[in-house]
C-alpha cells in the first residue's frame, strides 16, 4: 500500500530450502532470480505523489523477515530505521500493546512468537468463558 492505495499484486514468498527461511523487502527494482526477495522499486503507481516518492528513496536495502524456531524476526538492512508495531512482541517485552518500536540499521527484533501467541489465545479464551 502507498497511503490508502493498494499497489501491485500480493507477494507470495517461495521458501525453497530450509536455509532460505526468509524474505527480503527492499526498494530496488531488480529481484534477479531470488524468489525470497520482493523489490518495491518495480511497483508502479500513476497516482504516486512526491511524499511517497521521497519515502521510497529511504527504503534502500530494506528489511529481512525471517522465520526461525516458530518465531518471526525483522532485521533492518537499510540505512534508515524502520518502525514496527507488534502486539505479540510488545507483550513479551512488557510494552503497551500499541507501542511502535524503532528498529535501527543492523538491528534484529523478534516480532512474533508462536508459543506466546498460543498462550495469549488460551488466556483470552479462559477470560471469555469466565464472562459467559
Amino acid at each position: 500500500y502507498e497511503l490508502n492505495t493498494r499497489v501491485g499484486d500480493p507477494f507470495h514468498a517461495h521458501i525453497i530450502y530450509p536455509d532460505h527461511n526468509y524474505v527480503i523487502i527492499d526498494g530496488y527494482t531488480e529481484p534477479g532470480n531470488a524468489q525470497q526477495r520482493f523489490c518495491l522499486g518495480q511497483l508502479s503507481n500513476v497516482s504516486r505523489n512526491n511524499t511517497v516518492e521521497k519515502t521510497r528513496k529511504h527504503i534502500g536495502r530494506g528489511v529481512k523477515l525471517s522465520f526461525e524456531d516458530n518465531k518471526v524476526y525483522i532485521e533492518c538492512l537499510g540505512d534508515s530505521a524502520v518502525f514496527v508495531q507488534s502486539r505479540n512482541s510488545n507483550k513479551e517485552y512488557g510494552f503497551h500493546p500499541s507501542t511502535v518500536v524503532k528498529i535501527q540499521s543492523g538491528v534484529k527484533l523478534k516480532i512474533f512468537c508462536h508459543k506466546l501467541f498460543h498462550e495469549i489465545l488460551t488466556q483470552q479464551l479462559t477470560e471469555v468463558r469466565g464472562c459467559v
